[in-house]
């Protein structure tokens, strides 16, 4: 289960993160609206199209930035017990992904080309409601897949109990699960598959190239993202990297990247070594 602290360290950084996400989506359709006026075609079947596909795609990351986010506050502070974890975890989750993705979804509907001076036939906007359900849905159903299997692993690497006086053991199983610090508290620590950490490098050597040619924007810090990868590196350097630590800023550096067209490459490659992390990015 999990605790007040942890909550409340998790919605903070949650607040942060979704702020960010909120100055990215609306300047990405600010852009993508840009476009489709300079052509003639702001109210047309293709620009609610790609409008509505990319607040589809934000209700995805919304839910891996969630995700990851907790993870890493979980693999700082620790689990007291793995007993309830699954329905604590959703719990906790639920209803703050349930009101990002109202938000949204009305933040997609009150602006063009939903919203503007032209009524639009109901032929242009049919399926999008029902897409967007389906898209929020099945986000749900990821998390609580994640969920029980998060406790599930957490109870694997709880087999055994620490004697008395604190100290450290070591649980090697399938998932080769280290259990560090005193018997009530474990971090959430599972080494890489050696197949996940050749892509995961693989794809920040491509990233850290593709840097050399990007330039620093409004929604794309280089420095930060060198340091991000940085983190990464060190890492993967360890005897036994840290899964959930790695995981998540692999996540961060997606969601940062993921909108630049330059290194739309080096993210299809990331979002790859994530699957093998059962991370799936739009």
């Amino acid at each position: 289960m999990i605790d007040g602290r942890i909550k409340h360290l998790a919605r903070i950084r949650l607040r942060v993160a979704f702020e960010d996400r909120d100055n990215i989506v609306a300047r990405d359709r600010e852009q993508i609206i840009f476009d489709f006026a300079r052509k003639g075609g702001l109210v047309s079947g293709a620009s609610i199209k790609t409008v509505a596909e990319r607040y589809q795609m934000e209700i995805k990351i919304r839910f891996e930035v969630a995700w990851a986010t907790l993870l890493n506050v979980l693999n700082h502070i620790g689990l007291t017990t793995a007993d309830g974890l699954s329905d604590s975890v959703v719990s906790f989750l639920e209803p703050l992904l349930h009101t990002e993705a109202e938000k949204i979804w009305a933040s997609m509907k009150n602006g063009p080309p939903f919203k503007s001076s032209t009524e639009l036939p109901v032929s242009r906007t049919a399926g999008i409601d029902a897409n967007y359900n389906r898209t929020v849905e099945n986000a749900f159903l990821k998390l609580k897949s994640d969920a029980e299997l998060l406790e599930a692993k957490e109870r694997r690497a709880r087999p055994a109990m620490e004697p008395s006086g604190g100290g450290t053991i070591s649980v090697t199983g399938d998932q080769n699960v280290i259990i560090t610090g005193s018997l009530t508290r474990s971090q959430v620590s599972v080494s890489v598959d050696p197949l996940a950490m050749s892509q995961i490098t693989e794809a920040l050597d491509q990233l850290t190239e593709a840097l050399n040619d990007v330039r620093d924007d409004e929604r794309l810090s280089i420095d930060e993202l060198r340091e991000m990868i940085s983190d990464c590196r060190a890492e993967i350097g360890k005897d036994k990297p840290n899964q959930t630590k790695l995981q998540s800023l692999l996540v961060g550096i997606a969601t940062t990247i993921q909108t630049s067209a330059a290194l739309r490459p080096a993210y299809e490659t990331l979002r790859a070594a994530l699957a093998c992390f059962d991370v799936i990015l739009p």
